[in-house]
């Protein structure tokens, strides 16, 4: 209500995916220092899972953070205002999912001076991968359409991109890609979710 107050002068965007509770099936036993906070950062398929991703996360988790959302959704609905998603599209996965698919293991995104188990996200320069992110943001659309901006980290807490400077562990990632450019792999990944926004029918705007 207070943030509503600026309609008159701009558009005004609500920042409204924080997950309802950290993702604690991610924790190595004895606890992490890195994952205390790591496991703490939302991205889409933690509220609308793709069928691949799905059977590899809590069911009870996925549906209080979809209720989380839906809820605020509401409340930005009813003063008119807009709504952002801050989350990864690059974020660190369970390893029981890259067991069951290996060919999508992307780089290492842990910090090896904080955290006691090393975690991975996934190669966003896959067809496959595009195909899941695609999928994940036109369903997030599609429920929630008020999402008019969408804000990604790629370097940081559990996010990742293959080969990047900025990971961690330093530059790292399968053999497949590793003559890509930062420029096309940060390029198709800005597509897969545009494609999604779109499918879901939004238009929206990321950073």
């Amino acid at each position: 209500e207070l943030a509503a107050r600026m309609k008159p002068y701009g558009r005004v965007q609500i920042a409204i995916s924080a997950i309802s509770d950290k993702a604690w099936f991610m924790f190595p036993e004895g606890g992490s220092p890195w994952h205390e906070y790591a496991c703490y950062m939302p991205a889409p398929w933690m509220f609308f899972p793709h069928p691949k991703i799905a059977p590899h996360i809590p069911a009870d988790w996925v549906a209080a953070n979809r209720e989380l959302l839906l809820a605020k959704a509401a409340i930005v609905r009813e003063l008119g205002l807009e709504a952002l998603f801050s989350g990864k599209n690059t974020e660190m996965l369970p390893e029981s999912f890259f067991r069951e698919y290996p060919h999508l293991r992307g780089p290492r995104v842990d910090h090896p001076r904080r955290s006691r188990r090393e975690e991975f996200s996934w190669c966003v320069d896959l067809p496959e991968t595009q195909e899941i992110i695609e999928w994940t943001m036109a369903e997030l659309l599609r429920h929630v359409p008020e999402i008019r901006t969408f804000e990604s980290g790629t370097n940081d807490a559990g996010s990742g991109i293959c080969w990047a400077a900025a990971q961690y562990p330093g530059p790292n990632g399968p053999r497949h890609c590793r003559n890509r450019t930062a420029g096309e792999r940060v390029r198709d990944l800005v597509l897969a979710v545009q494609r999604g926004a779109s499918k879901g029918g939004g238009d929206i705007v990321f950073r």
